[in-house]
Parts: C-alpha cells; structure tokens; sequence
C-alpha cells in the first residue's frame, strides 16, 4: 500500500470552460486561472473566490505567467498578449504585433518576458517599459515547451519532433540539441541537482544529466501513466509530479524512479499543475471545469516557530540572537542564551529580511508588501512603517550607530531612512534591475548594493554618488556580505560563483566557488575569517583567508538564508520548510535545530 503524502483539500469551480493553464502568485495569495473561453480569472485563495475575472481575449488561452511583483502575462489564440497588474485589478498593457504565442517564460530576473510563436523564434519583452527588447532563434522547430534551467543559466526547449535544445541565455547560443524522443515533448522541468525532466505522448517521462553538454546521458525512466502526460513539475523536496489525461496526478521518487502517490478527484483529463513551493501545495486544473487543490502533510513540530518558508535570517552585532523573517508573514527572534523567542506580526505579505538594531532595542523588516515596519523589541510591538518603495523591498540593514537604516528593492533603488524622524533620507538610482541586497560601512560613509543586473555598486553617502561598479558576475548578484573590520566583500550569484572583492581598492580579489548551480545566500564574519553561504540542500563553510571549503551539510530540503555569527562560533541555515539549523564553527556539525 502507498503512503498518503498530499490530501484533496479544496475545489474551485470554473463555470463552463474549463481551465486550459493556471498559476500562483510568489507569494502564495493568488490563483490566476486561464480558461478555454478566453478568460482570465484571478482567485483570492484564503477565501476561494474570483478577485477579478477579465474578458480581454476573445478564444482560448494558450499560455500565462505571474511574475514576482504580480503581473499577469497572458497569450490567446485570437493573438493578443496581455499584461495585468493584480494590485491594480486592471490590464496594463496589450499587443497583437507577435502573432499567436503558444509559450511564455519569465526571466530569472523578473524583468523580461519570452514569447514563443509557432516559427522557431523567441521574442523578449521588457515589462518595465514594454519595449520588444530582443529575439533569439533557436533550431527548434514547433517549440511544445520551454524552461529556464535551475542553474540560470540555459533555456531548456523541447519540440513537437521530440527533440531538446539547450540555449545559453548569457551568451545568446545554443549550445547542443539531442533527441529525446520519437514522440512530442508535452513538458519540461528540472530538479535542484540540475536534471532535467521531459514528458511524452507515450506516457513516460524521461530524466536527462545535462553535466556534459555534448554528451547528454538519460538517467532514467518514470512509467506508471495510462495516457499522455500534460504537465510535470519538481517540489521542494525534489518529488517529481506529473499529470495525465488519465485523469490522475502522481508524484514520484526521484532517487528511484518509482512512484510514490497516485491522486483521483479529477472526473476528465488533468491539464495543467502547478506547485506553491514554500508549502509544496499542488494545484490543478482539468477539463472537467474543475480546480483542485492538494495539501501536502507537512508533520510540523507544535514547537516549530515558522510554519513557511524562511526567506532571511541574521544574528545580532552580539552574537546572541537570531532574527528570521518568512514567508507565513511573520518575523522570528530567538534568544540563544535563555532559548526564548517573540514573533512579530503585521506584514500583509511574506518577509524577505530583518535587522536588529546594534543596542538591541528595534528591529527592521522589509516585506513584499512594499513597506519596511519598525518594531520595539521588548513589547514586539510596531512603532513605525516607513513608506517609499513602489515594489517589494528584498534587504535593510541598519548602521551601527543606530541612525540611518538602508534597503534595497525591486524597484531598483536603494533609498536610506534617518531613523530618528522616520522619513526617507536619500534615494540612490542607479542599478537596471531590482536590488537584492544591501550592506553598509562601519562609518556610515559608504553603501553596497547587490542587484539581479549582474553588478554590485559602491555608494557615497555624504553627495549620493556611485563610486564604483563591480563587475565580474554572469548572472544575478543575490547576496552581499561585508567584513566591517577589513575591506572585503562577499557575493554570491545566480551564475553559481562566490567571489571576494577587495573593498578598499574596489578590485575583485579572488573566485571562492564556481562549481555550483546558483547560490542564494552568503554572510562573512566582521575579521573576514569565515563565512558561509547556501546552493540548494547545501550549506557551506569557508576558511576565507585559505580560500578552502571546511564544512559542507545536505539538508532534506532546500536552503534559502544562512547567516554566520560575529564572533565566528555558530551558523545557522534556514530551509523552504521554516526550520533554521544552528551549527558550531568549532566543532563543524550541527547542534540543534529552531
């Protein structure tokens, strides 16, 4: 008998159509549903009703999207394009000037989305100006399906001859087509090691190591469907799932290749799923007019403190306490020595990341929401919301004197608050893409900011200047860390390289790592002698001033933050699944577990 791992919770109805393509917003709160009539409704999933429902398209929708900020990029065959913004319940833009769009793919970076037509070429459009930016094409002919791959760093393309193609993104080239198949290629997927995964008419799915690109090798086969497979897609904890016209979805043992669970509730074909990943939720659309949503049993501990994903988390200056900031909206503090915590709520969205002012007394949080709150610690109650960012806020730091905080946003800026009058100070433009991270100098005199446009830049406080521009990253900058106490930075990237910069003389010191798919998170003690940082299950730790590897631990799940303490005696990592793994330095081993 087969465990039971995901229960049919919730069913959605959609009238007379049925749903043809479905995604959830990034953080969870909405459901957009595209239907065989053309159109486009948006659920509100705490209370399982249309929010909105438009009528633009007048046949079928091929394709959408939602992208990190809640934009919604819809294809029909009636060859319209249309972009709406959630929060402003309206349509933002529309064009018929690409033809038919049987595909779309939203850049790692959030700024561009792909269109794919019936010909073999793939025009981008910028979403912040809606310009028609670029195209590239491809050797692929009838495109079925197209990905970005883990790494970031390829387009994964499969076609109706059976064939894939990997595109170098950076590079605009491909790079090598193989043939996966004699049957079309129906979906594609990847899982946190970086193999892929493509789905056939004969109701198999095949997974592909992609290490050597011009030798290509299959790892394996999944049989258990009775018909063709529609759609595939990987969890958090790297269970494949698939749906089938069979009417049933299944999830899958990656390491085995075996099935784990068969899913019955859909009365006609599946067509589309797609996974919430903090909860691993499946949802599903079907041509019996249905949605369905599956709840994955999660066995959280009662004394687990995040029931969601954990986005960020810091020690404080003294090396005592530990803020946590998820995506259940709330911000954790830990209090090492007496084992207590406090958790603070009052964001409307999930937390990217938290401060704790260096006395000790407030603390910082910015949130998808658009906003940063200012909480007193004692009370843990909010004493202030400071107002600016026109997109979700990713990082805030404060200075060590108390006085000013910064952070960094999607909306590209990086804006400095006087914490003592609680309004914006300054406003620093400059990067092309969203600020993912922030830091600043022990004097206050200077501002570093990480930004998805590849670069990180060096700010002068005293007249608002960038003095410098970092280059040297092939992919987005997703996290700073700077050792006040000497002049190197640390920085990580979606291109799967570490890199140390010598702050002092602005100069790129040295590549720590570049053997990974993406890192995500990184964080270097104030003597710049240790540091770690995260890539999938793995968290890392560096002997900095050696340049070598210590440590290394797999998680179950995926990592998403990690942090070192200042003294240099404890890390700590937190994982899509809310739990945050404290280790030692001394003894390189984990010691507990929040």
């Amino acid at each position: 008998m087969m465990n039971k791992y995901y229960s049919l919770t919730q069913t959605l109805q959609c009238g007379h159509a049925s749903s043809q393509k479905i995604a959830i917003s990034s953080d969870g709160v909405f459901l957009v549903s595209g239907l065989w009539s053309g159109i486009i409704d948006i659920w509100q999933l705490s209370s399982n009703a249309i929010l909105y429902r438009y009528n633009e398209h007048s046949e079928a929708i091929t394709d959408l999207a939602v992208t990190h900020d809640k934009k919604v990029i819809s294809a029909s065959y009636d060859g319209d394009i249309c972009i709406w913004d959630i929060d402003m319940g309206e349509r933002i833009y529309k064009t018929k000037k690409f033809g038919v769009i049987k595909k779309i793919i939203i850049s790692d970076d959030g700024e561009y989305v792909g269109l794919v037509n019936s010909s073999n070429r793939i025009r981008f459009l910028n979403l912040n100006d809606f310009r028609d930016d670029f195209s590239i094409s491809t050797k692929t002919r009838e495109i079925t399906s197209i990905i970005s791959h883990k790494n970031g760093k390829y387009y994964i393309i499969g076609s109706f001859t059976g064939e894939i193609e990997i595109w170098d993104n950076q590079n605009f080239r491909s790079i090598c087509m193989f043939r996966a198949h004699n049957e079309p290629i129906t979906g594609l997927t990847t899982d946190i090691q970086g193999t892929i995964y493509s789905a056939f008419w004969d109701c198999t799915v095949k997974a592909w190591d992609i290490n050597w690109l011009q030798k290509v090798k299959q790892k394996g086969v999944f049989k258990g469907h009775s018909s063709w497979i529609l759609d595939i897609d990987v969890a958090a904890d790297n269970t494949l799932i698939t749906c089938s016209t069979d009417r049933t979805i299944r999830t899958w043992d990656i390491a085995k290749y075996s099935e784990k669970e068969v899913l019955f509730g859909h009365a006609a074909p599946v067509i589309s799923i797609s996974i919430f990943l903090p909860e691993q939720t499946i949802i599903s659309s079907s041509a019996d007019h249905t949605i369905k949503i599956w709840e994955r049993e999660r066995n959280c501990k009662e004394d687990q403190f995040h029931k969601n994903s954990v986005w960020g988390v810091k020690f404080d200056s003294k090396s005592k306490t530990v803020i946590s900031s998820s995506a259940d909206r709330s911000i954790g503090l830990y209090w090492l020595d007496s084992k207590k915590c406090k958790q603070l709520n009052g964001h409307r969205s999930w937390v990217n990341n938290s401060s704790i002012s260096h006395k000790g007394d407030f603390a910082i949080s910015a949130s998808a929401d658009n906003q940063l709150m200012i909480w007193d610690i004692e009370s843990g109650c909010r004493t202030n919301t400071l107002l600016g960012h026109s997109r979700w806020v990713n990082d805030v730091v404060i200075s060590q004197n108390d006085m000013i905080a910064i952070s960094g946003s999607a909306d590209r800026t990086v804006r400095g608050w006087d914490l003592k009058s609680k309004v914006e100070k300054f406003l620093l433009i400059g990067h092309k893409c969203q600020v993912t991270s922030v830091d600043l100098t022990s004097d206050n005199s200077l501002a570093i900011s990480a930004s998805a446009d590849h670069t990180i830049k060096i700010w002068r406080l005293s007249d608002q200047k960038n003095i410098k521009t970092l280059t040297g990253h092939n992919g987005a900058v997703t996290s700073i860390s700077l050792a006040h106490e000497s002049n190197i930075i640390i920085s990580g990237s979606l291109d799967g390289s570490l890199r140390l910069w010598d702050f002092k003389n602005h100069n790129e010191s040295e590549i720590l790592q570049n053997d990974v798919q993406r890192i995500w998170y990184v964080s270097i003690t104030p003597n710049a002698e240790r540091a770690v940082s995260i890539s999938g299950m793995f968290i890392y730790l560096w002997d900095v001033k050696n340049k070598t590897l210590i440590y290394k631990h797999a998680n179950k799940c995926i990592f998403t933050a990690c942090a070192i303490s200042p003294d240099g005696r404890l890390f700590i990592g937190a994982d899509l699944f809310g739990k945050l793994h404290l280790f030692g330095v001394k003894k390189e081993k984990k010691i507990g577990t929040i």
